[in-house]
């Protein structure tokens, strides 16, 4: 006997979140491979820097948009540029603000207390930390189809100075009227192959060759300038979180 009456509805999938939008969130890190296992075992090696990083996924917990992952890293050891050390200042800094947020810290608050809220044994402790972002969309392309897609993306982590916060923490919503972007139709020209322009730079020079054989020199036609057509444009970045893959460009 198959009783299927347990499981969830199917989901219809999930649109994209108005960018400037706030939601409630709960954390969870994704672990790593085993061949990519950081120095912390939380921890992500980078596949293009000695960075690593902890693989986040933050899924909307209510409101209209519940279930919706939104997928981020957090860039957190290893730096050894400047350019590496300021992606680690920031995304320590967007950690001390989800402590805070979760833990209902006001960010200047320095007593012994909220000090020692923001201090944890591990990494791990962060696993279901729930806690209100404001988000942003972002043009990707698919890993999977190659079609550009508009993602969401963390924004900011919202506080409790937010006039929003205690709503949000209270399981509501913030969806604003912005518009969603629309999706860069990419410039045809562009993107004609390179073997367009060189048959079409082949056929010219053999037709002026032609009429060159068969007419007087005073008949001979000018030298036509050859169309100079760009060759395929690079492909756009690609996407990682889909796969959760490294996304880190350092």
């Amino acid at each position: 006997m198959l009783d299927f009456n347990n499981a969830k509805e199917q989901s219809k999938g999930f649109s994209v979140i108005p960018p400037n939008s706030k939601v409630l969130v709960s954390l969870k890190i994704e672990a790593p491979a085993s061949d990519r296992r950081g120095t912390y075992p939380e921890l992500c090696k980078s596949q293009n820097s000695s960075l690593e990083y902890l693989n986040a996924v933050l899924e909307v917990v209510a409101g209209s948009f519940k279930g919706k992952q939104i997928f981020h890293n957090f860039n957190v050891y290893g730096a050894s540029t400047e350019k590496q050390k300021k992606a680690v200042d920031i995304s320590m800094s967007q950690l001390r603000a989800l402590v805070e947020s979760a833990c209902h810290i006001s960010p200047k608050d320095n007593s012994p207390q909220a000090q020692r809220m923001r201090v944890l044994n591990s990494y791990s402790e962060l696993n279901g930390k729930v806690f209100p972002v404001e988000v942003k969309c972002s043009e990707r392309t698919s890993q999977k189809s190659g079609d550009n897609l508009i993602v969401n993306e963390l924004k900011y982590i919202v506080t409790v100075e937010d006039t929003d916060y205690n709503a949000l923490m209270n399981g509501g919503e913030v969806i604003s009227d912005s518009p969603i972007p629309q999706v860069t139709s990419p410039n045809t020209e562009q993107q004609k192959p390179s073997w367009v322009a060189s048959s079409s730079n082949a056929n010219t020079g053999a037709s002026a060759n032609t009429l060159q054989n068969k007419a007087p020199s005073w008949a001979a036609p000018r030298q036509q300038t050859q169309n100079q057509y760009a060759g395929a444009m690079p492909p756009p970045q690609v996407y990682p979180s889909e796969n959760q893959v490294d996304d880190n460009p350092f």
